[in-house]
């Protein structure tokens, strides 16, 4: 989200910005000019977000394109959305929830090294949880506008150029 006009444009969107753990907004790395971010990520998990999109979308198949781009989903989220889903992610998977900020701890993201390996109490090790998580979610984004653009076009080609670290 490119942070001058969309927050001045659509005021609830800052609502949207990925938090890290502290809660501090997470800015799109490639974009800081004279030390201030000039674009943050929106977090993908978030309702508001998605019906964003949705509206967007709308518009430009309005113009009938052949093929409609994502571009910049990246996730790295620890807002309310994004812990609700851990907690669904990992009961589904490991048996029980897992809370996101206490399993994260090793700092996967900043020192770019795999994640800590964690054991539950039978020994079953679960690692690279986070990023299946994460990829997870990024998937399941796509799928949700694909439907949707699909639903409301027909066969359109979607492209996604696709982050995850």
């Amino acid at each position: 989200m490119f942070a001058t006009c969309m927050f001045r444009d659509v005021p609830g969107s800052k609502n949207w910005v990925q938090v890290d753990r502290k809660g501090k907004p997470i800015p799109y790395g490639a974009a800081v000019y004279a030390r201030k971010p000039t674009r943050y990520l929106a977090c993908l998990n978030n309702p508001s977000w998605q019906r964003y999109q949705k509206k967007k979308v709308d518009f430009i198949l309005e113009l009938n394109p052949d093929i409609l781009m994502l571009d910049n989903s990246i996730t790295n989220c620890y807002c309310r959305y994004c812990q609700e889903r851990f907690h669904q992610y990992t009961k589904k998977i490991l048996g029980k929830p897992e809370d996101l900020l206490s399993f994260s701890e090793g700092g996967f993201y900043e020192s770019g090294g795999v994640e800590d390996i964690k054991v539950d109490e039978t020994g079953q090790m679960t690692a690279l949880v986070l990023e299946d998580f994460r990829l997870k979610n990024i998937r399941q984004y796509s799928k949700n506008l694909k439907r949707y653009v699909q639903k409301k076009k027909g066969n359109i080609l979607l492209h996604h150029n696709v982050h995850h670290a």
